[in-house]
């Protein structure tokens, strides 16, 4: 009965994933985005090299890294000699990171 009685609050939010898969790791980052994400209104899109930066309207940036959001896999994902790609290893850390 406890459990009824208390007050809970759902925050949604927009969430990136970056995954950055190089030679050596592959990465997975989670951002939270402070902007417009409906595509029928993209005024406040600024395509600019600035445009992750707070504009003089905005008081915080509109991209911010979520904290403890970051795993790492470290792996060789180049064949050496061949220059090759380990794409199935590769797809499965992606895999693996994003879980």
């Amino acid at each position: 009965e406890g459990w009824r009685s208390s007050c809970f609050k759902i925050t949604m939010i927009n969430v990136i994933l970056a995954i950055d898969a190089g030679s050596s790791s592959i990465r997975c980052t989670g951002y939270e985005y402070h902007g417009v994400l409906n595509s029928q209104d993209d005024s406040d899109l600024d395509y600019s090299s600035t445009q992750l930066s707070p504009s003089s309207s905005q008081s915080q940036p509109r991209v911010i890294a979520l904290e403890g959001i970051i795993h790492t896999i470290r792996m060789a994902s180049i064949i050496p000699n061949t220059g090759h790609i380990r794409i199935h290893e590769v797809l499965s850390a992606i895999d693996k990171c994003v879980d």
